[in-house]
């Protein structure tokens, strides 16, 4: 939303060099980002959609698939929200000794192994254990990303900020019309063989950056 009150209408003071004088906002042109920009914002929304999947399906999936009580739900996300924390701490570090783009495929590489895990745990021994892995690849792809993409956006950290958190948007969005037909389609526990090959995509756009 572009600001439009006072210091909006006076005019730009100019200097002998001809640069304007005085504050102004940094200006994004989405023309001058690079290829590899725009492949990695592409794979930061299909891991974001993914996510925002499993946030939408697996109540149903645990309530209604596996008939399993709901306030495991419950004990499921506050576990995987408690071990994120030092995840992201962790991934930190690694970042530093690693990079950031290898902890990131990583990241999509764990999120494909959990996404194929995940229909075949019935139990909830077996879905709590899982959030171990869930943790781990969310902390890291919802996080590292937007690191990369300041370092890369050429306006500085607002301009990347707001382009993170378009694609972010983008992701519920899309998320939430692809759950829904899928679900409805091919039942709840099939929604996670869709987020895995989303997670394939992603880990395909990672790759192709490298190349690039």
């Amino acid at each position: 939303m572009t600001w439009c009150g006072p210091a909006a209408t006076q005019p730009a003071q100019r200097t002998l060099g001809g640069r304007a004088r005085g504050h102004h906002a940094p200006f994004l042109s989405f023309s001058a980002l690079p290829a590899r920009t725009w492949l990695l914002l592409g794979a930061v929304v299909a891991l974001g959609v993914i996510n925002q999947m499993y946030n939408i399906d697996v109540p149903l999936y645990v309530t209604r698939a596996l008939h399993l009580d709901a306030p495991l739900v419950g004990w499921m996300a506050g576990f995987s929200a408690a071990l994120e924390i030092p995840v992201i701490i962790v991934a930190a570090r690694l970042a530093n000794r690693f990079g950031k783009f290898r902890l990131v495929v990583a990241s999509g590489v764990g999120a494909i192994v959990f996404f194929c895990l995940l229909p075949l745990a019935t139990s909830a021994a077996q879905l709590l254990a899982l959030q171990v892995l869930n943790a781990a690849w969310t902390a890291v792809s919802l996080s590292i990303p937007m690191v990369m993409v300041q370092d890369e956006v050429p306006s500085g950290a607002g301009s990347a900020s707001a382009l993170y958190s378009s694609a972010f948007m983008s992701a519920v969005v899309l998320a939430g019309a692809i759950t829904g037909v899928t679900a409805a389609a091919i039942g709840f526990g099939n929604v996670f063989w869709v987020c895995a090959a989303l997670a394939v995509v992603a880990v395909g756009l990672l790759l192709a950056r490298a190349r690039s």
